[in-house]
Parts: C-alpha cells; sequence; structure tokens
C-alpha cells in the first residue's frame, strides 16, 4: 500500500488541513470584523466631529437662498435684478 492509499493517514492529514484551514478563515473573519467596527467607529467620529460645521454650512445656505428668494418677488424687473446683483 503506498502512503497516499492509507486511509489513517489521509484521514490525519485531512484533518489536520481542515483544523489549519479553519484556523486561518477564523482569524480573518475576526480582523475583518474589527475592520469593519473601526471603519464604523471612524466614520461616526468624523460625523460626529463635523456636524457643527455642516450646521453653519446648512444654515449659511438657507441664509443665502432666502435672501435670493426674497428678489424674486419684486415686480420691478431692475429692482429685482440689482437685489441679485447685491445679495
Amino acid at each position: 500500500m503506498t502512503r497516499y492509499a492509507d486511509p489513517v493517514r489521509s484521514e490525519a492529514c485531512f484533518n489536520y488541513y481542515i483544523y489549519q484551514i479553519n484556523t486561518i478563515a477564523e482569524t480573518y473573519k475576526n480582523a475583518y470584523a474589527d475592520c469593519l467596527q473601526k471603519s464604523a467607529d471612524d466614520r461616526s467620529n468624523a460625523d460626529r466631529a463635523t456636524l457643527n460645521d455642516r450646521n453653519k454650512l446648512a444654515d449659511s445656505v438657507d441664509s443665502s437662498c432666502a435672501l435670493l428668494y426674497q428678489c424674486r418677488e419684486i415686480s420691478s424687473p431692475r429692482n429685482m435684478f440689482e437685489c441679485y446683483i447685491t445679495t
């Protein structure tokens, strides 16, 4: 019987490599889960860190749009365009 045909040895090799593959897969799974969590944490931290700036920007945009919207209400074309220019 050749060494490749030995069922006991084949099973031992199979079990050894299955264990190695499972260990590597588990290590990868844990590292990937850690990476996903760190990524989510970093995004949350970035969101919190920029919240005030984003709110200020939104307020500024709202203000600008409100001022420009007022120009639409002016009936005189000359005054309306002047409003857009100076706003």
